[in-house]
């Protein structure tokens, strides 16, 4: 027999996405650090601490696309690609947005040089595009997407 499904309390979905953020940070950590030179521990704790500042910031927004935005989008009766489309595009932007938003927060608080020039605002740029497409992997499509 399938579990029933409980409608989720946005606010509890918020607890537990703050606890999980420093965990998500550490991969991303361990891959800019590397990408960054990986010359020892502050290197290491420099690009965990940006990675904190990147998993609230895309984390908050996608918790928000996905209790405020899409229960709002009204999808006709199409099934498919428009619809999947329709679900998945808010969490791109958000991720895209997120990423942004946590740059120009590092900028202004921790690392005055971060972003100092167009080939980092470029790799900025392309790693947000690359990755928004799996923002949106922690939600719940909607049941004009799924096949009947």
């Amino acid at each position: 027999m399938a579990r029933e499904m409980k409608p989720e309390n946005p606010w509890i979905d918020l607890l537990h996405l703050l606890w999980r953020q420093p965990l998500f940070a550490i991969p991303f950590a361990l891959f800019f650090g590397t990408l960054n030179g990986g010359g020892g521990f502050e290197v290491y704790w420099a690009a965990y601490i940006a990675s904190l500042y990147f998993t609230f910031t895309i984390g908050i927004l996608i918790w928000a696309v996905m209790h405020f935005v899409v229960p709002r989008i009204r999808t006709s009766e199409s099934r498919g690609p428009a619809a999947i489309l329709a679900h998945m595009m808010p969490y791109a932007a958000a991720g895209i947005f997120g990423s942004f938003l946590a740059a120009f927060l590092i900028r202004i608080t921790i690392a005055p040089n971060f972003l100092g020039g167009a080939n980092e605002v470029a790799s900025l740029a392309m790693f947000s595009i690359l990755s928004s497409p799996y923002s949106s992997w922690g939600s719940r499509p909607p049941s004009s997407c799924t096949a009947r």
